[in-house]
C-alpha cells in the first residue's frame, strides 16, 4: 500500500480526471457565449430588416404608418439557438402589431443629434407620433424569448435565462425620380400665405383646376412658369426635343438637387411634347409609327381638320365646331401663367360637342342653342378626387372626363368638324400598348421648385424640389411668339398629401441611422 501511494504513475491521468469538470464547464460557457452571439445576429439582422421595410413607406403622407405597419407584417425573420429543445432550434419572428409580438415598433418624430444619446424610454415617450405626416423615423426593437443555458450556475447548479434583444433606427432617404420629363414647373402658390402644395393637393384644391404655364424669355422665373431640366445627353434644342417627345430625360433626379437649363428653345417644345398628342412636325413625320413617339389613346384636342392637322396644332376659334379641354369659368393671372379660380369649367359645352352627335335643333352656334347636361353622375362613378368625403365639386375634373371618354370607348365620336378621339395620325394600334407597363402620354410626371425662392436664371444647379407631380395635359403645347404655354392639372403629388400613383417612378429607399 506504501508503494501504490509512492507511485508516481499515471498522475496525469488522475489530475485530468479531478480538472475534467473545470474544461467541461469552460467549454459550455464558451458555447454558450457562441449561441448568444448567433442569436444577438438574428435579432440585429431581423431589426434591421424591419426597420428598413417600415422607413420606406415614410413618405409624409397620412397613410405612412399605415403602410409601414403593412410592409414590415409581410417579413419573415427567424431566431437560432435561444432553447435547448429541438422545437426551439429555430424561432420564428413575424411583426403582427400586436402586444405579445417579439417586436417593439415606435414611429418617431425626430432622434438624437448625437449617436451617443441612447434612444430610452424617456426619447420614445417623447418623440413617438401616430401622425403619418410627422413620422420621419421608425425605432424596432427584437427580442425573442432568453437564451437558455448550458452552463451551470456554480452556485445554484441550474441552469439560468439570458434575455438577448437587439434594435434598429432607419428613415427614408431623399426620393429618387426617374422617368420624368425634362421639364420643371414653378410652384404656382409660392407667393401666397398657403405655398404648400401638398397640403393644397390633400384639401381637394386643386382637383379640377387648369393651370396654363408660361414659359416667357424675357423674364425670370416666377409662380406659374416653366421651364427645362438637364438631360442624359446633355443639353441643346436637339436634344431637349427627343426627350420631350419620348416623355423621359434619361436621367433619374435626386429631389434634392436638379440641374436646370435655359429655356431658349421654342422649338422643341412644340415638336416634342406635342407628339404626345400624335402631331407630328419636322423630323418627327418620320418616327410617327415609331411606339416610343405614339400619341395618347385620347387626343380630343378642337384641332381644326385642315391639311396640317397631323402636324401642327391649330385649335377652332369656335368651340362649336369642335372642342379642346376648356379653360376655367375663370382665370386668375399668376406672375408666369394663369389658374382657374374655381374648379368648375364648361363640361356641359365639351361633352355636347365631342359626344352629342346627332344634334337636336337649335344646332351648336345657332341661335337658342343651350348644351343639355353632361353626364358628370356617371364620370364620379371612377373619380380622382383626392379630398376629404363631401367636399368634392359639383363637376368631374378635365381629367376624370378624359378617362371617362376611354373606359366608356367614346372616342369615335365625331365633333361638328369631324374631330374623334383617336389619332389620325399614325397607323399604330394604340389598342396594343394599354398594359401597365404603357404610360398614358398625356400625362407627364415632373419636378416643382420655388422658383422666387432659388433666383432660377436659366443654367442652374443643385435646386431642390418641394416635390414631384404627375400633370394631365389638357391640350397640346402652344407657341404664342416669344411665350409658350403648357395646358395642364395636377392629378397627383409624391410625398405628403398624395394619392400614391406614382411609386413606380420614384425611388424611395431607406437606410439606418442606428
Amino acid at each position: 500500500m506504501k508503494q501504490f501511494f509512492r507511485s508516481e504513475d499515471g498522475y496525469v491521468l488522475l489530475f485530468a480526471i479531478l480538472v475534467l469538470p473545470v474544461f467541461i464547464w469552460f467549454g459550455l460557457l464558451i458555447i454558450d457565449v457562441s449561441r448568444g452571439n448567433n442569436a444577438h445576429g438574428d435579432l440585429q439582422s431581423a431589426a434591421d430588416a424591419l426597420a428598413l421595410a417600415g422607413a420606406r413607406e415614410l413618405d409624409g403622407r397620412s397613410d405612412a404608418i399605415m403602410r409601414a405597419k403593412a410592409a414590415m407584417s409581410n417579413l419573415q425573420n427567424s431566431v437560432s439557438m435561444l432553447g435547448l429543445e429541438e422545437s426551439e432550434a429555430q424561432i420564428p419572428l413575424n411583426y403582427d402589431d400586436a402586444d405579445d409580438r417579439p417586436f417593439d415598433v415606435v414611429f418617431l418624430r425626430n432622434i438624437p443629434d448625437d449617436d451617443a444619446t441612447p434612444i430610452d424610454a424617456d426619447w420614445l415617450a417623447d418623440n413617438e407620433t401616430i401622425d403619418g405626416t410627422e413620422a420621419k423615423f421608425v425605432y424596432v426593437r427584437a427580442q425573442s424569448q432568453d437564451l437558455q443555458t448550458f452552463f451551470l450556475d456554480p452556485r445554484s447548479f441550474s441552469r439560468s435565462s439570458v434575455p438577448i434583444a437587439a434594435s434598429a433606427v432607419a428613415t427614408s432617404a431623399v426620393p429618387v425620380a426617374c422617368n420624368v420629363i425634362p421639364i420643371y414647373i414653378c410652384n404656382p402658390f409660392e407667393a401666397t400665405l398657403n405655398p404648400n402644395l401638398n397640403s393644397r393637393f390633400a384639401a381637394g384644391e386643386l382637383y379640377g383646376r387648369l393651370i396654363e404655364l408660361h414659359l416667357d424669355q424675357s423674364s425670370s422665373p416666377g409662380p406659374g412658369n416653366f421651364g427645362f431640366l438637364r438631360t442624359a445627353a446633355g443639353s441643346g434644342g436637339d436634344v431637349l426635343r427627343e426627350a420631350l417627345a419620348i416623355g423621359d430625360s434619361g436621367v433619374c433626379y435626386s429631389q434634392s438637387a436638379l440641374d436646370t437649363e435655359p429655356g431658349q428653345n421654342v422649338g422643341p417644345i412644340e415638336q416634342g411634347i406635342n407628339t404626345h398628342f400624335g402631331l407630328y412636325a419636322g423630323l418627327f413625320w418620320q418616327r410617327r409609327n415609331d411606339p416610343n413617339y405614339r400619341p395618347a389613346l385620347n387626343v380630343r384636342m378642337g384641332q381644326t381638320q385642315d391639311a396640317q392637322y397631323c402636324s401642327v396644332y391649330d385649335e377652332e376659334p369656335d368651340n362649336h365646331d369642335a372642342m379642346a379641354l376648356p379653360r376655367g369659368e375663370a382665370m386668375l393671372a399668376l406672375p408666369g401663367g394663369f389658374i382657374s379660380d374655381s374648379r368648375e369649367w364648361n363640361i356641359d359645352l365639351y361633352w355636347d360637342i365631342s359626344h352629342g352627335a346627332p344634334w337636336d335643333e337649335p344646332l351648336p352656334g345657332e341661335a337658342g342653342y343651350v348644351p343639355p347636361p353632361a353626364p358628370t353622375g356617371d364620370i364620379w362613378v371612377k373619380n380622382t378626387y383626392p379630398g376629404p368625403t363631401g367636399t368634392a365639386p359639383a363637376t368631374p375634373s378635365r381629367y376624370d372626363t378624359y378617362m371617362h371618354e376611354i373606359y366608356e370607348e367614346r372616342l369615335g365620336d365625331e365633333a361638328p368638324n369631324g374631330e374623334v378621339g383617336v389619332s389620325q395620325c399614325t397607323d399604330l394600334d394604340l389598342g396594343d400598348y394599354t398594359g401597365p407597363e404603357y404610360r398614358d402620354r398625356r400625362v407627364i410626371f415632373s419636378a416643382v421648385i420655388n422658383c422666387l425662392e432659388h433666383n432660377i436664371q436659366g443654367a442652374a444647379t443643385d435646386i431642390p424640389a418641394e416635390t414631384f407631380v404627375k400633370m394631365f395635359l389638357t391640350k397640346p403645347a402652344v407657341v404664342n411668339g416669344a411665350t409658350k404655354y403648357l395646358s395642364m392639372e395636377i392629378i397627383d403629388v409624391t410625398g405628403s398629401g398624395g394619392r400614391g400613383t406614382m411609386a413606380e417612378l420614384l425611388r424611395e429607399e431607406s437606410f439606418l441611422v442606428r
